[in-house]
C-alpha cells in the first residue's frame, strides 16, 4: 500500500517541492519522469507524487473536501471518481488493477460523473 499526492505547484518547482520534502525526512528514490517522484519515509512509508499541472488536475484539487486528521494534518482527498480518472491518465501498473478493482468495492461510484 502507498499513498499518491498531487501536489499544487502553480509557481514552484519541483527542486523546491524535493527540497520540501527532505525538511521533513522524505527521501526521494528517484525521480521517474518530469511529472513522478517515488519519495519514502520511514514513518508513514513511500508515496508517488504526480506533478500535473492541467485544467483538470486544477479542478480536481479544487473541489476535493478536506480532511482533517489534527490540527497540524488538513489535507484534501479526491472523490473515488476523480481517482479513477487520474489512475486511467497516469497508467502504471498497479493503477490498472486499482481501475478494476475500485468498482468492485465501491459500486456506488457516480458512473454520469460531470465534475
Amino acid at each position: 500500500m502507498d499513498l499518491d499526492v498531487i501536489p499544487s505547484l502553480t509557481d514552484r518547482k519541483v527542486d523546491a517541492l524535493l527540497e520540501a520534502l527532505r525538511q521533513r525526512y522524505w527521501t526521494s528514490r528517484n525521480v521517474i519522469t518530469d511529472w513522478l517522484i517515488r519519495a519514502e519515509h520511514r514513518i508513514v512509508g513511500s508515496s508517488d507524487l504526480l506533478v500535473t499541472g492541467t485544467e483538470y488536475d486544477v479542478g480536481a484539487i479544487s473541489r476535493a473536501p478536506q480532511v482533517v486528521l489534527d490540527e497540524d494534518h488538513v489535507y484534501k482527498t479526491l472523490a473515488v471518481e476523480d481517482v479513477l480518472i487520474f489512475k486511467i491518465i497516469v497508467d502504471r501498473f498497479q493503477d490498472k488493477e486499482d481501475v478494476e478493482s475500485i468498482p468492485v468495492r465501491r459500486p456506488e461510484l457516480d458512473w454520469i460523473y460531470r465534475k
